[in-house]
């Protein structure tokens, strides 16, 4: 960096030397590693342009470890492992938006805050309690993708048994589904998860697990469904679950399609579902990863199918499922 030398009475290319400085941060001294400039020709300390922001920023880091504060490289961790954005994560812990992008910039959060961003660093299982109880705050979109990162982590509240092929929440959805009715079959169960997914999606604005459905045989399935229905596991662990894992919303939008939808036979189900003309059959679908041959449907589609769902049918609560169930008993 260029800086003017009083002695020399000319601009010259400044040489920097690491020296003890003390400075002030919210009433402390800090004592810290800076940058002085020195003229190269007669040695004499001169101000250089920019030498003050650079001291700023080594006195800012000199204070974060002498506080314990949670450095900028840390921040930036947790949001690449958790698959977040700062706006997000500062939404999701009731912050300004702007809080954490202050941070990365090199602001200094609090003692409090640092805390709090370190343990979620630290500790997916209290992050992924934030994510869930805060999940209104953010856009269904960045939910679904930090939660799939977690899941991709492999962390869940308890070891999970089909950890390597689906989802603790889809596991726990379907095993639910099926403690209810242990002999359903698996193309049931399909349709029921399905009309779960999208009737969460348009009342609650997000998913219920991130898993894709694709489109085989006409009718909406999952590929983890398909690998782990023959095996069993599904089946053992609706005996085994409880239902600590949903909140009172979810277990009554599940206990409310098992109580109308879930009275049909698959085939029934398959009828209503092509009845209805959705929007993605046909060309309107995008290719997806295939599957079998299968079409990944998008997830938007869903979504705006059943908003219009509850529009046509004039549905408000999760309870007017019961209203829809009618509307199509002429099928059966």
């Amino acid at each position: 960096m260029d800086g003017f030398c009083s002695t020399c009475n000319e601009t010259v290319r400044t040489q920097l030397m690491e020296s003890q400085l003390v400075g002030k941060i919210r009433g402390k001294d800090i004592v810290y590693k800076g940058k002085v400039a020195v003229c190269p020709v007669c040695g004499d300390s001169i101000d250089a342009q920019g030498l003050e922001d650079l001291n700023l920023e080594l006195m800012k880091e000199a204070f974060r470890d002498k506080e314990g504060l949670i450095s900028i490289e840390e921040i930036e961790t947790i949001l690449n492992r958790y698959k977040i954005g700062k706006r997000p994560l500062s939404l999701l812990l009731g912050w300004g938006e702007g809080t954490l992008t202050r941070y990365i910039n090199g602001d200094l959060p609090t003692r409090q805050y640092s805390a709090t961003l370190r343990r979620i660093k630290e500790d997916p299982g209290y992050y992924r309690e934030i994510l869930e109880e805060n999940r209104g705050a953010i856009t269904y979109q960045a939910y679904v993708k930090s939660k799939k990162a977690l899941e991709l982590l492999g962390y869940s509240d308890r070891q999970m048994t089909m950890e390597s092929i689906c989802s603790e929440s889809l596991e726990q959805t379907a095993a639910y589904l099926l403690r209810v009715d242990p002999h359903m079959e698996e193309r049931k169960l399909h349709m029921l998860l399905y009309y779960l997914q999208g009737f969460h999606m348009a009342f609650r604005g997000m998913e219920l697990f991130p898993e894709e459905f694709t489109k085989m045989d006409r009718i909406p399935r999952l590929q983890q469904i398909a690998e782990l229905y023959p095996t069993g596991k599904i089946h053992d662990q609706a005996q085994a679950m409880d239902l600590d894992g949903f909140s009172p919303e979810e277990i009554l939008l599940m206990d409310t399609v098992i109580h109308t939808l879930g009275r049909y036979q698959s085939s029934i189900l398959e009828r209503w579902f092509l009845a209805e003309s959705f929007v993605f059959q046909g060309n309107h679908q995008p290719e997806g990863n295939s599957i079998d041959g299968g079409k990944s449907i998008d997830r938007e589609i869903i979504h705006d199918h059943f908003k219009k769902i509850l529009a046509k049918f004039q549905m408000i609560s999760i309870l007017d499922i019961k209203e829809y169930q009618k509307a199509y008993d002429w099928i059966t």
